[in-house]
């Protein structure tokens, strides 16, 4: 019931938005990609997870569960066309079923509607759609016979699988324009033409009107191999603003890592791990043509082997916990940065400036203090994160890495981006050059744990393994003089200034609550200030409410950041001169930042109060919020 007035709406329009679109009632299988194992290996991740579609049944009631097997590709070798068949098969045979598999080589929009090529689908039990290019399957497929034949059998509560394009192909905002867009293309142009249809230019790639056996969705994969977090929060950013829908989310699964849906229940089986990413009520999405994407404030679950996910209520199912799994303690830094310094992307050895410098591949995973003399302290990261032969192990080790260490910030800096300081404000980092930055943000995380499965990219001794988290937070920085977004790695707040003379907002200037402040007939006047203006006060008791007077011209903005102690709940609103409530950020949970940003959109100047409350009464006398406005 908390904050039931706030959200309300926003839950609302969510369930709306879920509800509105049916699971299918069979089984749904969507895999990451990546070779499957043996046949006669019942512990390979293909044979745990591939079962499931068997395990759906026959449901068509002739005594045989057959299944049809999709691809856009013309026939090849007779004995390479005959391994998937015969591995369905050989899965029937552990289960001790009969089946049938069969391949379908539908490679024009002719045989896509020719019932002499794709008739024979619909009497099938199991529809499995191999990799390949999900663009090719939309533009072949959609619309057609074969597409009415896979939705004969999902009605009928069979299953539908499939792996690589065939998983992606299953969204219901399907990146399906055929272009190969990699995380660089995004997070150095939010609207790049690599977003569009490659078929007809200058239209969208992302897709509705295709399969949409995963409601709600957009999927991407072969996710930690290819560095895809940039690409698919490019194409989650898009999705959103072309469709309107905040509610949307974003699904990456990692190779030879799937999931298994039923009744809208996912199951992450596999080596690999599984993103879920959302927006919330703090996210904030800017993509403007030529510059980098920035996306702030996402959360993301991100699971392994074992996990279930409600893709109704888009959260992790904590109950039961996977074996294995604790509960994230986090412990803030309390020793100030110090010194100037500047993390290139181009430049591999200034992944040193982090704190902790992680090992991989052709080593075994390890993590040791740094060497440098000047560093960010509780911070693990990489540069060049995007380079396409180490990409996959830099992708795979932050997040172990970060299972270590959870009260550390992940970095992952591509070639072209920078992370830099000044000397005067040495605990405030900023994003530049020209691509964005992904931040990683386990401050606001509950649990953590390993997969029971050594890594795909790990070496001998195994240390490295997929490692899951719920509830963190995922930021896309750059451009941070003109985005006025600045990283406070001590306590992991955004703000709006460096709160130094090295730039970002001017020197502004800092004061402390003074009391007694807590009405608007009765608020602090800071009219006068020198602004950004940085405050540090308390909630003294359970009535304390604290209010900061201010004025905004015509059309003049105010971002207002505030910074909660790690034991509080607290609360900021806006408010107007008739205490019309302008606009509130009230995150759940003990020492979650809130932030406002706002636009005196009238034609006068008016006066606004700021005001910091305690949810429920929370106070205290021993620990300081730090309120910042800037305009």
């Amino acid at each position: 019931m908390k904050k039931l007035t706030v959200f309300c709406s926003v839950l609302l329009g969510m369930l709306f938005s879920v509800s509105s679109t049916i699971f299918a009632q069979g089984t749904v299988v969507v895999a990451g990609g990546g070779a499957e194992g043996d046949q006669g290996d019942q512990t390979s991740w293909s044979y745990l997870l591939y079962r499931k579609l068997i395990q759906n049944g026959d449901t068509n009631g002739d005594g045989i569960i057959k299944v049809a097997i999709l691809t856009a590709d013309a026939p090849g070798m007779p004995a390479d066309d005959a391994w998937l068949p015969n591995y369905f098969q050989w899965i029937g045979t552990t289960l001790g079923v009969n089946v049938q598999a069969a391949n379908y080589f539908v490679r024009s929009a002719n045989d896509a509607n020719s019932a002499s090529v794709v008739g024979g689908v619909a009497g099938c039990d199991v529809v499995f759609i191999k990799g390949g290019d999900q663009g090719t399957y939309y533009d072949l497929w959609n619309g057609t016979l074969l597409e009415q034949n896979i939705r004969t059998v999902t009605n009928r509560n069979g299953a539908i699988g499939g792996t690589s394009a065939g998983a992606m192909s299953q969204a219901q905002y399907c990146f399906s324009g055929g272009k190969d867009m990699i995380s660089a293309d995004v997070l150095a142009d939010a609207k790049t033409t690599m977003l569009d249809d490659a078929s007809v230019p200058g239209t969208s790639g992302i897709h509705t009107d295709f399969l949409s056996f995963v409601p709600g969705v957009v999927i991407d994969t072969h996710y930690t191999q290819r560095a895809r977090m940039g690409r698919m929060l490019g194409i989650l950013g898009k999705a959103i603003q072309d469709f309107n829908n905040h509610n949307l989310y974003a699904i990456g699964i990692e190779q030879k890592t799937g999931l298994w849906i039923q009744s809208g229940i996912a199951e992450v089986i596999g080596n690999g791990s599984v993103d879920f990413i959302k927006e919330n009520a703090t996210t904030k999405l800017v993509r403007d043509a030529g510059k980098p994407l920035f996306y702030s404030g996402l959360t993301l679950d991100r699971l392994t082997h074992g996990w279930k996910y409600n893709l109704t209520t888009r959260t992790p199912v904590t109950s039961p916990l996977p074996a294995g799994v604790t509960t994230v303690t986090y412990a803030e830094g309390t020793t100030a940065n110090a010194g100037a310094l500047t993390i290139a992307g181009a430049t591999e050895t200034d992944k040193t400036k982090f704190e902790k410098v992680a090992t991989y591949y052709p080593t075994d995973y390890s993590i040791a203090i740094t060497s440098a003399s000047t560093f960010i302290r509780n911070a693990i990261g990489f540069t060049d994160a995007g380079n396409s032969t180490n990409r996959l192990d830099k992708q795979e080790t932050i997040y172990r890495a970060l299972y270590d260490f959870p009260s550390n910030l992940g970095f992952l800096v591509y070639s072209g981006a920078t992370v830099s300081r000044a000397s005067d404000s040495a605990n405030v980092v900023s994003f530049g050059g020209t691509l964005a930055t992904l931040v990683i943000d386990c401050k606001t995380s509950n649990y953590k744990g390993l997969s029971p499965f050594t890594s795909n990219y790990a070496t001998t001794g195994g240390t490295l393994k997929a490692a899951a988290f719920t509830n963190a937070t995922v930021h896309v920085l750059a451009e941070s003089g003109s985005r006025a977004t600045y990283l406070n790695t001590v306590t992991h707040a955004l703000t709006s200034s460096t709160g130094g003379t090295g730039g970002g907002g001017g020197t502004g200037s800092s004061i402390t609550e003074i009391e007694s402040n807590n009405s608007r007939s009765a608020p602090q006047d800071v009219t006068n200030a020198a602004f950004p203006l940085t405050i540090t006060g308390q909630v003294g008791s359970s009535t304390d409410r604290d209010y900061f007077k201010f004025t905004l011209a015509a059309g003049q903005s105010v971002t207002i950041n505030l910074t909660v102690p790690s034991t509080r709940d607290y609360d900021l609103y806006l408010l107007s001169t008739s205490g019309y409530v302008e606009a509130r950020s009230t995150n759940n949970g003990k020492g979650i930042s809130e932030s406002i940003t706002f636009t005196n959109t009238s034609s006068g100047t008016n006066t606004y109060f700021a005001e910091v409350e305690g949810y429920s009464g929370a106070f205290s006398t021993s620990a300081n919020y730090t309120l910042v406005i800037a305009k």
